[in-house]
């Protein structure tokens, strides 16, 4: 809010944002807030993002609203948490620390450069649709069904 461009936040979440939105309004950055709904609200809000921003602090899980949104070509800046051990270099900006202070170094990194923040959003689409596609999911679960299979095999054979 100090120190770079202009921004108005679209808070959207389940969540309680009150203690959220109190800080906003004491740093001076005007905010929209709205429910996270089902699909075609998810669609309205991520088509009036210029970036997602990915604040999780906690690790492990799957990243469902992270991978919606490079899903959807939507640059990201992220906490180091958020990216849940997936390899993101080159599709989303991670900061360097998981501190508010590197996140939003993250975030006016993406606001200030708009041409990186197109390349972020081509590649986290790209990167989507080779990492997470059906096919490759096909192979992966494939491939854990024949090592348990070996394994049961190998423990029967000791019996």
């Amino acid at each position: 809010a100090q120190h770079g461009p202009r921004v108005t936040l679209l808070l959207a979440t389940r969540s309680e944002p009150s203690a959220f939105l109190r800080r906003a309004v004491a740093l001076g950055v005007p905010f929209r807030t709205r429910e996270l709904g089902p699909e075609p609200v998810r669609r309205q809000l991520h088509a009036a993002a210029d970036c997602a921003i990915v604040p999780r602090s906690i690790p492990g899980g799957l990243p469902m609203k992270l991978l919606d949104a490079l899903a959807r070509g939507l640059p990201c800046a992220v906490m180091p948490a958020a990216s849940a051990g997936l390899a993101l270099d080159g599709c989303a900006l991670q900061a360097e620390q998981p501190t508010a202070s590197a996140l939003a170094g993250a975030v006016g990194q993406l606001m200030t450069r708009p041409a990186e923040r197109h390349r972020l959003g081509e590649r986290a689409r790209a990167y989507i649709a080779q990492e997470h596609a059906a096919e490759r999911y096909q192979r992966a679960l494939d491939a854990v069904i024949a090592r348990a299979c070996r394994k049961n095999s190998a423990l029967r054979s000791a019996v």
